[in-house]
C-alpha cells in the first residue's frame, strides 16, 4: 500500500484530464473503502441507469483502467474478481476528506 499523500499529490498535480472519468472512479472508490466491481463503477460512469451499460464498461476498460491502473498504479485490478481497488492506505480520515474535497473540484472544474 502507498501513502495517501501520493494520491492527494496525484490528485493536485499530476492527474491531467479530458473528462470527469479519473476523478469520478477514485471518488466512488473513495467513498467505498477503496474498493468497488467493474460493474458497480460502469454503473457509477452511466449515471445510475440500464441504458448502454456496455458501452460504459468499455469506456471504464479502456483509458481510465490504462491510466488509473497501468500508468500511474493509482489502482489495482483483479481481474479474477473483476473489482477495482483504490492502491492506498485508507486510514487517516482528514487526507481521505480532502481527497474526495480534491475529486470533486475536479469535477466541477
Amino acid at each position: 500500500m502507498r501513502p495517501i499523500t501520493e494520491l492527494l499529490a496525484f490528485l493536485s498535480q499530476k492527474m491531467t484530464m479530458m473528462t470527469v472519468y479519473q476523478p469520478a472512479i477514485i471518488l466512488h472508490l473513495l467513498t467505498r473503502e477503496g474498493f468497488s466491481s467493474r460493474a458497480d463503477l460502469a454503473q457509477m460512469l452511466i449515471g445510475y441507469e440500464d441504458d448502454n451499460l456496455g458501452f460504459w464498461d468499455k469506456v471504464l476498460m479502456d483509458n481510465p483502467k490504462r491510466w488509473l491502473v497501468g500508468k500511474h498504479q493509482i489502482l489495482n485490478y483483479d481481474n479474477m474478481n473483476q473489482t477495482f481497488s483504490l492502491n492506498f492506505d485508507l486510514t487517516d480520515t482528514m487526507d481521505i476528506k480532502r481527497a474526495k474535497t480534491l475529486c470533486e473540484q475536479k469535477i466541477e472544474g
